[in-house]
C-alpha cells in the first residue's frame, strides 16, 4: 500500500500558513500557481493591513511626520483591506499635498 510522504513543517511554515489564512482561504491559496502565490505574499500577506481609509490616512500622516516619507496606498483585492507601498516621485508629491490638506482641515 502506497503512503504519501509528508515533509515535517517548521515553525516558520506554520506561522506563514497562519498569516496567509488571515488574508485568504488556505485551500484557495494552495491551488494557485507559484507566481500568483508569490504576488499575494508580496502584495498582501507580508504587508500591514489597514481596515479602512481612515486608518491609512493616520498611518500616512504618522510616517510623514516621524520619518519624512510619503507612502502610497492601495485597496487590496485579496483581503479587502488597504496596504501602503512606496511611491514614485509624482505620487509622493501628491501624497505630501494630501497630508498637508488633511492636517489643515483637522486644525481648522
Amino acid at each position: 500500500m502506497f503512503m504519501p510522504q509528508f515533509q515535517k513543517k517548521t515553525i516558520a511554515d506554520l506561522e506563514t500558513a497562519t498569516q496567509i489564512s488571515k488574508r485568504i482561504n488556505l485551500f484557495k491559496f494552495a491551488r494557485l500557481n507559484e507566481s500568483t502565490q508569490a504576488r499575494i505574499m508580496r502584495g498582501c500577506v507580508k504587508k500591514d493591513r489597514f481596515e479602512n481609509i481612515n486608518e491609512v490616512a493616520h498611518h500616512l500622516v504618522f510616517k510623514h511626520d516621524n520619518e519624512g516619507v510619503a507612502l502610497n496606498f492601495y485597496g487590496c483585492g485579496v483581503c479587502g483591506g488597504y496596504h501602503v507601498t512606496s511611491a514614485n516621485k509624482t505620487r509622493r508629491k501628491q501624497i505630501k499635498e494630501m497630508i498637508i490638506n488633511l492636517k489643515n482641515n483637522i486644525i481648522e
